[in-house]
């Protein structure tokens, strides 16, 4: 006779419970705040404590979904707040199929020191296994236990959102993007380093994400005369999507989520730098600059900028083609960092664009810096500005400012006449949004001759 659902349940959460005390018994970790296994769905099936706070399921709902894409990926580590720290295991079967996963929450310098080498051993992964193969038939049947999400008073209410996760795939990236990384071959994390980046221990080969990119380029349509740079943002896109099409839903979540750890813009830099050495016509004869949207971790990596350094000098490309856009609310947050790396941009000779600026009080101080050339308005307020007065105002005053200090000045989204003949009447250099051009492979700013394309943006029409 087939057993009750309660049953079920409670053989499952029997097993569970000593898989559970074998698995943090695997460790070599001291005490430790937390422990849970979650469902595929994300749901509680097992936990040290009676509640599971909103941060802890948060970051186990974004593990699923980093496992579900990248089916090589076994451990990803987070910082949660400046002591504590997450470590994550999927919980997968031996064909790789996932069923779940593990949330640890520990001392975060326990988990860096460590590191994936030493947590995710062959003992914890035969653990692991046989969680997969106990928590599947109660996938199946829906019987997991689901649990109320109260935060917990351990978690900071102002934690980091978890989009600082540091992870980066050791097989997803080219080796000269690895060089730079001392924790990359198991090495302790320096007290110095804000935040470490850990490898992840692949469990099989599937297709990577990383390699299914490619870059492209959208340029910024000029509203006013003067100076001959044309001017790009660097974008990513799926190989196989068309130029402008936006990318697979999968790929953009495993983009996002994998973003905190820099392997994104240190494969970008590499790509572009490479590109641009075989392509000097592009940005040398006709005077050019591509700009890379510059992840968080990569502001927390104070290597990040050497790698740059090594990339440019290999190269041979004038630093000033390459520069960074960083957003405001990341300058915010991360200050001192910020103020790092726009100083290493600055004696490197590339340049920083200030994104999604609002003149917020403790931003502009940034503005001072040699290495700030472009300031992105945000984009909330270049739209609402045609119908709200206060939002004209404070363009206007971004735009005034950016005059003062010699900085070009640009509007994002922009996709009407009216509003491209306001923003060049305030004062506004740049426009930028899909009505005007959409992103296109990168090679195509080369014809078959090797000459540099023109480009295909349409001029605004005058007013004079």
């Amino acid at each position: 006779m087939e057993p009750s659902p309660s049953v079920a349940i409670a053989e499952t959460h029997t097993t569970i419970d000593s898989l559970a005390a074998e698995f943090r018994a695997a460790l070599p970790l001291g005490r430790f705040e937390s422990l849970s296994i979650h469902n595929r769905s994300g749901d509680p099936v097992w936990m040290s404590g009676d509640l599971v706070g909103p941060d802890e399921h948060a970051i186990a709902i974004e593990a699923i979904t980093v496992f579900e894409v990248e089916g090589g990926c076994a451990f990803i580590s987070e910082r949660l707040t400046p002591a504590l720290g997450a470590a994550l295991f999927s919980i997968a079967s031996p064909r790789g199929e996932l069923h779940g996963v593990v949330v640890l929450v520990t001392d975060a310098q326990a988990i860096e020191a460590q590191g994936p080498t030493k947590l995710v051993t062959n003992k914890v992964r035969s653990i692991l296994q046989r969680m997969a193969i106990v928590m599947k038939p109660a996938a199946a049947t829906g019987t997991h236990r689901t649990v109320s999400l109260p935060r917990p008073a351990r978690l900071r209410p102002n934690a980091p959102a978890v989009s600082e996760t540091q992870r980066v795939r050791v097989d997803a990236l080219r080796a000269d993007a690895l060089r730079t990384e001392p924790t990359l071959r198991g090495e302790r994390v320096q007290a110095t380093q804000r935040v470490a980046t850990l490898p992840v221990v692949a469990t099989e080969s599937r297709t990577d994400p990383v390699r299914e990119i490619s870059l492209h380029v959208q340029q910024l349509m000029k509203l006013r005369s003067g100076g001959r740079t044309r001017r790009y943002e660097v974008l990513v896109r799926a190989r196989h999507t068309a130029a402008g099409a936006a990318m697979d839903e999968s790929l953009v979540k495993a983009l996002s989520l994998r973003e905190s750890a820099g392997a994104i813009d240190r494969l970008v830099v590499a790509e572009l730098a490479s590109w641009l050495k075989a392509n000097p016509g592009v940005w040398n004869s006709d005077p050019a600059s591509f700009s890379i949207n510059l992840s968080l971790g990569s502001l927390l990596d104070p290597q990040f900028s050497h790698f740059v350094a090594q990339c440019l000098q290999s190269s041979g490309v004038a630093p000033d083609t390459i520069g960074f856009e960083i957003q405001e609310s990341a300058a915010l947050k991360h200050r001192d960092d910020v103020a790092r790396f726009i100083q290493e941009c600055e004696k490197a000779g590339c340049y920083v664009v200030l994104d999604d600026f609002t003149m917020h009080s403790d931003a502009v101080p940034f503005l001072a810096s040699r290495a700030v050339r472009v300031v992105k308005v945000d984009s909330k307020l270049s739209t609402a500005a045609m119908h709200d007065r206060l939002s004209q105002a404070i363009v206007i005053a971004i735009s005034q400012a950016c005059k003062v200090l010699g900085l070009h000045c640009v509007a994002k989204r922009i996709d009407s006449t009216a509003s491209r003949q306001w923003l060049a009447a305030v004062g506004i250099d740049f426009a930028q949004g899909y009505a005007l051009e959409d992103p296109r492979p990168i090679q195509t700013l080369v014809t078959p001759s090797g000459a540099t394309q023109k480009s295909s943006v349409q001029r605004p029409v005058s007013r004079s």
